[in-house]
């Protein structure tokens, strides 16, 4: 999180570190550390067992990529875009998902409605085929039980 005085009075707990960046960008290193999380570079160097921790000192030898300052905001900037069309997409596949299940849900019902394919008037119903079953199962039963 890059803080930028949002709050007049705030303190910081003692396990958060604070970073005031000489020539560097917030939003740069916003970028490398978000990185370095999720490639769990923090987790390789951090002590604890559950709750990782990272000291100050742990944390100060970690390599950051040197950039221009401005080549630093655009590639911030490109990395949010992109980020932001990651998280586009991944609503839209997530409403798909949904879409496609209601559609199965519906299409099954059809098909146990006997709506989904026309019916031939000369079939016969399915409760008699099933009855046809039962008493058929039923024989099948009997005659391994003799």
């Amino acid at each position: 999180m890059v803080w930028n005085d949002e709050l007049e009075e705030c303190c910081f707990q003692n396990t958060v570190i604070r970073l005031r960046p000489f020539q560097f960008d917030s939003l740069y290193l916003l970028t490398v550390f978000r990185n370095y999380y999720v490639n769990s570079i923090f987790a390789q160097v951090a002590a604890g067992v559950g709750i990782n921790h990272l000291s100050a000192g742990k944390f100060s030898k970690l390599p950051v990529p040197v950039a221009p300052k401005d080549e630093q905001r655009r590639i911030a900037d490109e990395v949010e875009t992109r980020l932001s069309i990651v998280n586009v997409l991944a609503h839209q596949t997530s409403q798909n998902l949904s879409r496609a299940e209601r559609l199965r849900q519906a299409i099954l019902k059809q098909a146990f409605e006997g709506k989904l394919v026309l019916q031939d008037p000369n079939d016969e119903p399915a409760s008699v085929l099933l009855e046809r079953i039962k008493q058929g199962q039923g024989n099948q039963s009997r005659k391994k039980t003799r």
